[in-house]
């Protein structure tokens, strides 16, 4: 029940100039001459030195190996991957092996793009690697739940399409793969093959076979299927030699035609479109024995086979329909040790019934791995709800004492005489986010109008705009106070806003990063979580972009200031370098993401990883003059930033004793100004009422210069 047998160790690619048969330990290139000649070469897959004395110990592991992928490019280098969690990558033309390093684990599918240039692989994990040798190095292109049984590019290479166990296709974007195009949804069973297959110059559908016993066809990138077309009705309709209950394994299509081969079964199934009444005429094609591999080139169907004597076959498609005819691959079915090779071949095992599959089949019996895997779950989700619980008394206790700290020992901090000096400089500019009615953001607006200075206010509501030109009318004009709709959710929003910026301004004087959003319900933008993607990415993205402007202004004016609105929660927080790598979260994949969200950590990490990279930014930017760039805890203050909290916060929010313990926006906004213009603080450093305080320690990285590389050029 545990396992379904699809791979094969024999595998078969061709194009037009060279055909590669890989079985067992060794790979055989043919060729094609110009004079119509060809060359037969044998590789060994093997990248390991064997000493004499090992020549035993060599055989033995040999015939251990498993042929797990193989990927042929045309412009003759072929790549495979085994079961000993090896890529090799070979020159047909030069006879040598030119690459070769270990796959995090056991591939499924490979892929050659740009003239192999790079090389994909997918794994039984269920992720998705990029290798760009000379580099041994993978980088993670995206992630299933569970392991992947193919991956294929779109003919214009804009989309990588990636099928797993769980009947789910995956449509991403590429190279940007976190962007996540749709999600093909329709098979009730994994989908082992795809395929693509060209209607005109103009268009093409995806196709996926799955082991419900369907083959989807699909409309990209907006993956609706248009037809789901019933190969087991099929066969049980044409009486023929294949089971009706046959295991499908390969999917191959070409032009208004597409070929199933079944586990071993002596026969293939093609089927002809006729797109305009979607009429399906089959045909059984019969083989000599059981069907290892299959392809399909430009009318041609090439079929590797269990048999001693032929153990390569073509088919010719003539007169509406597929005959054997001689095979241009003969040099193959004349190797001795090749087709000895083959005949030998066994299948490898791959697991394809999930657990609840037993059920579905009505197997009462529970074995010691279903019991193993039902206390790995309980621990897993009893340990889920522990963290939640400490992370949220954690929050609510420094939350606590930041009150307290603030109710008895906080000072008032006077900022009038820095901004004063600072009000001298002529066209003077500041950027403020986040500054809707009821915040901090829109104090700091108010009392720059009143230091006459020119202002440019983000806000999240378009009705804010009509609410501050009225409430500023007596202050401010249409040049002295901008106001802008940005959405710091939206990357594209972010991006219009910043361009508008720099067209308009050549120099910006002081940059305030306070829109935020807190404890909001598990929320993603394009793979990104929320609180991650308002609190942290965008506001360096902001940074990033206007930092020049920031640092011709201290340049110029001998004043530019970068302050970023942190939080004294960065002490609740528990960041490593997954959260960065994994958009907001320790986990890559999504159903993982969404199960294990913890609000309050969320909040924590992005104030955190904020605070830090003004740090880093500070070092950056030691040689400007006049720049400098901190973080602050503006004190908790009374906003609408708790909005997202729970119903007992919100009635507390309500309440008279809230408004006598908490601060006032206007309060919070003065520890904001008085850190933007004091002359006494320290660049980089974070702030608490006046007060450099020192941050947590992160676990990333130790060296400094990988630490900048990693905090500011990768976000």
């Amino acid at each position: 029940l545990f396992c379904r047998n699809f791979l094969k160790m024999s595998l078969f690619r061709k194009t037009l100039s060279f055909a590669v048969l890989a079985v067992g330990s060794k790979a055989y290139s043919l060729e094609f001459k110009l004079n119509g000649e060809s060359e037969l070469s044998v590789f060994a897959l093997n990248s390991e030195e064997t000493s004499e004395n090992n020549e035993e110990k060599k055989k033995s592991t040999e015939s251990e190996i498993e042929l797990l992928a193989l990927a042929l490019d045309e412009c003759g280098l072929f790549a495979v991957c085994d079961s000993r969690k090896r890529l090799q990558i070979f020159d047909i033309r030069r006879k040598i092996q030119i690459f070769h390093c270990t796959t995090p684990k056991q591939a499924t599918s490979l892929v050659f793009i740009n003239d192999g240039r790079l090389v994909i692989i997918a794994d039984r994990a269920g992720n998705v690697y990029q290798f760009e040798p000379p580099s041994i190095k993978p980088s993670v292109l995206l992630g299933h739940i569970s392991m992947i049984l193919d991956l294929i590019f779109s003919p214009d290479l804009r989309y990588i399409v990636s099928c797993d166990r769980d009947n789910r296709i995956r449509v991403s974007n590429f190279p940007n793969t976190y962007n996540i195009e749709t999600f093909c949804v329709g098979h009730k069973d994994f989908v082992r093959s795809l395929g693509w297959m060209k209607v005109d110059e103009h268009s093409s559908f995806l196709m996926s076979a799955s082991g419900d016993g369907t083959v989807g066809i699909w409309h990209l990138p907006i993956g609706k299927l248009i037809y789901l077309y019933n190969y087991r009705e099929s066969l049980k309709r044409l009486n023929s030699v294949i089971p009706v209950d046959a295991e499908i394994s390969k999917l191959v299509v070409d032009e208004q035609c597409f070929v199933l081969s079944f586990f071993n079964v002596s026969a293939c199934l093609v089927a002809q479109i006729d797109f305009s009444k979607w009429n399906f005429q089959e045909t059984i094609l019969k083989c000599d024995g059981p069907v290892f591999d299959h392809i399909l080139v430009e009318g041609l169907l090439y079929v590797v086979q269990k048999c001693r004597s032929n153990p390569v076959v073509l088919f010719s498609f003539e007169s509406n329909c597929f005959k054997r005819v001689d095979s241009n691959l003969q040099r193959f079915n004349s190797d001795v040790e090749l087709c000895n090779a083959v005949d030998q071949c066994e299948s490898v095992a791959l697991p394809l019934i999930k657990f609840g599959s037993f059920f579905d089949k009505r197997v009462e019996e529970l074995t010691t791995l279903h019991v193993y895997w039902l206390l790995k779950n309980m621990i897993n989700f009893f340990l889920l709800i522990f963290l939640n619980i400490f992370h949220f008394f954690h929050f609510y206790a420094i939350a606590v004492r930041a009150v307290i700290q603030q109710m008895f020992f906080w000072k008032k901090l006077c900022f009038e005489k820095y901004l004063s000096e600072m009000s001298k400089i002529d066209n003077r500019t500041a950027i403020i986010t986040g500054a809707d009615v009821g915040g901090i953001g829109y104090e700091l607006v108010r009392i720059l109008l009143q230091y006459n200075w020119t202002v440019v206010a983000t806000v999240y509501d378009v009705n804010m705009i009509t609410v501050l030109g009225e409430l500023f009318k007596e202050i401010a004009d249409e040049h002295s106070l901008v106001i802008e709709v940005v959405d710091f959710s939206s990357l594209n929003s972010i991006q219009s806003f910043l361009e508008k910026l720099k067209r308009k301004y050549d120099k910006v004087n002081l940059l305030v990063n306070n829109a935020a959003v807190m404890l909001t319900p598990f929320t993603e933008v394009k793979n990104v979580e929320l609180q991650w993607m308002v609190n942290f990415i965008a506001p360096t993205i902001v940074t990033n972009s206007l930092r020049t402007l920031v640092c011709k202004a201290a340049e110029d004016d001998g004043f530019g200031r970068i302050v970023s609105v942190s939080s004294i929660e960065l002490f609740a927080a528990s960041l490593n370098q997954n959260w960065f790598y994994n958009g907001g979260s320790n986990y890559s994949n999504k159903y993982c993401r969404k199960y294990a969200y913890c609000s309050y950590l969320s909040y924590a990490n992005s104030k955190l990883a904020l605070s830090y990279y003004m740090q880093i930014l500070a070092k950056l930017e030691i040689q400007t003059a006049n720049f400098k760039c901190c973080s602050l805890h503006p004190g908790v203050v009374h906003t609408r930033l708790y909005r997202h909290t729970s119903w007992l916060n919100q009635r507390f929010l309500k309440t008279a004793f809230s408004r006598y313990i908490l601060l006032t926006p206007t309060e919070g906004a003065a520890n904001v100004l008085w850190t933007a213009c004091s002359p006494n603080v320290r660049s980089g450093a974070y702030y608490e009422n006046g007060i450099e305080v020192t941050l947590p320690k992160i676990d990333i990285v130790d060296d400094e210069e990988a630490l900048k590389l990693f905090l500011v050029k990768r976000n």
